[in-house]
């Protein structure tokens, strides 16, 4: 392990001399969002799943000390519809956006603000028109 705590200047000639490393930093999430985390789960099982909340955002939440305000524009067009978003086979809709109860959402909005809330998932006819069946063609 390394510390920051203490610096001091060396000459280029030592850096060079030296091996290459990477130092990544891992933030600790502090016991006031770990409470959150244990108070949002227990939440999750009141009542029945209303709102949504961006996926990403939400494994942010989880995994990380993320402590950002809550952003769903990535699953929302400009018109406040859905975008949908399709595997590489475009043959399933993925839906970015996780299922969250009312007393979880506003737990979390108290939290972090942010939003917009939402508790319904339309999709946006301009953003995503019918997609027309192709027609087989047999010789």
């Amino acid at each position: 392990m390394f510390s920051d705590s203490r610096v001091s200047k060396v000459t280029e000639e030592a850096v060079l001399s030296l091996q290459a490393y990477v130092l990544f930093y891992w933030r600790v999430p502090s016991d006031d969002l770990k409470n959150l985390r244990e108070e949002v789960k227990l939440k999750m099982h009141d009542g029945e799943m209303s709102h949504y909340i961006s996926r990403r955002w939400w494994e942010r939440f989880q995994h990380s000390s993320w402590d950002s305000p809550i952003s769903n524009t990535d699953f929302l067009c400009p018109h406040g519809g859905v975008k949908v978003f399709r595997t590489p086979s475009e043959d399933v809709p993925q839906m970015p956006a996780k299922a969250i109860s009312a007393s979880a959402w506003r737990c979390l909005y108290e939290r972090f603000g942010g939003g917009p809330e939402v508790t319904e998932l339309i999709q946006c006819r301009k953003c995503n028109p019918p997609r027309e069946r192709q027609r087989k063609t047999y010789v």
